[in-house]
């Protein structure tokens, strides 16, 4: 099923509902967080567990940063690839556009450029708290990575484990 996570309906509940891919970070609004938490609701059955993670954010991610040389690699076909990137840090919206940049050069020797942003809100521990307080969650956990290590503040992660506050 393809589906919007802020706005989708399935004929049933379950009793784990989990991102564990970071998507919550790409809802830029709070509109849209609440949204998602309506969905999570509606579909986690009573007395299941909503578990949420988050990059934890550091001051380093937190800078807007020129474009600069990532990497490089060899496609199948031959031609090599180079990838760039630069980001931009808004503090007031919280938010990090990163654009990634590949270049190649064709074989007739024209350059082409693809380019891909992907724009992500920072959000910190005690704020995730308060937005899963307000919006009907109770969290009964918090992790600093996929291993069940303490969150701290050196964590790479924040995973925070709830259930429905109802």
């Amino acid at each position: 099923m393809e589906a919007d996570a802020c706005d989708f309906r399935l004929a049933r509940q379950s009793r784990l509902v989990i991102d564990t891919g970071g998507m919550f970070e790409h809802l830029l609004s709070r509109h849209e967080q609440e949204s998602l938490y309506a969905c999570v609701h509606e579909h986690l059955a009573p007395g299941g567990t909503f578990v949420v993670s988050t990059v934890f954010p550091k001051p380093g991610g937190m800078r807007t940063v020129a474009e600069e040389h990532w990497s490089s690699y060899r496609r199948p076909e031959g031609h090599e690839i180079r990838l760039s990137g630069a980001s931009e840090y808004d503090p007031v919206t919280q938010t990090c556009t990163e654009t990634a940049y590949r270049r190649w050069t064709d074989v007739t020797g024209e350059e082409t450029v693809s380019v891909a942003p992907l724009a992500r809100r920072l959000i910190f521990p005690q704020e995730m708290d308060a937005l899963l307080h307000y919006n009907g969650f109770e969290v009964f956990e918090r992790y600093g990575d996929y291993d069940f290590s303490p969150l701290a503040g050196d964590s790479r992660m924040v995973i925070h484990v709830c259930r429905s506050a109802a």
